[in-house]
């Protein structure tokens, strides 16, 4: 199985980390149900109130 990995981090205008986190929660509702995915969190920074980060992880069978 091949694994692909993806850790983004997302900077926000002052103030508008949740309405991020928001859209990216729906996001999440729609990837996770998509074939391949494997992991989709997404994480809100502690030390900044204005960086979210996600991870993902996508694995795919590939044939022999």
């Amino acid at each position: 199985m091949n694994k692909y990995v993806l850790y983004t981090k997302f900077k926000t205008q002052k103030g508008k980390r949740d309405g991020l986190v928001s859209i990216l929660l729906q996001a999440a509702k729609l990837v996770s149900t998509a074939k391949g995915c494997n992991h989709y969190i997404i994480y809100k920074n502690t030390k900044d109130e204005d960086t979210v980060f996600v991870s993902e992880i996508w694995g795919y069978k590939t044939r022999s």
